[in-house]
């Protein structure tokens, strides 16, 4: 499996086309790409939808919460 990460900027999109391309140029099966698309908002009309010419590669979401992510960082370990 090959887990891709990007978040939802122009720039990161833009990279994930280009090594989702790179993987189907190198024959690799789009079955065995993963994306997690990090810090989704609710302003992203469908967040499951693949980028275009990719339609086989699967989604997950990590959906953007500054104050659980805040906490989480600041629990004590014990």
């Amino acid at each position: 499996m090959i887990l891709l990460v990007t978040e939802t900027n122009v720039p990161a999109l833009w990279n994930l086309e280009r090594r989702l391309s790179a993987l189907e140029g190198l024959g690799i099966n789009s079955e065995k790409v993963r994306i997690v698309v990090n810090r989704w908002h609710k302003a992203i009309k469908n967040p499951e939808q693949p980028p275009e010419n990719h339609s086989s590669a699967r989604f997950r979401i990590l959906p953007n919460d500054f104050g659980k992510a805040s906490t989480s960082v600041n629990l004590e370990r014990r």
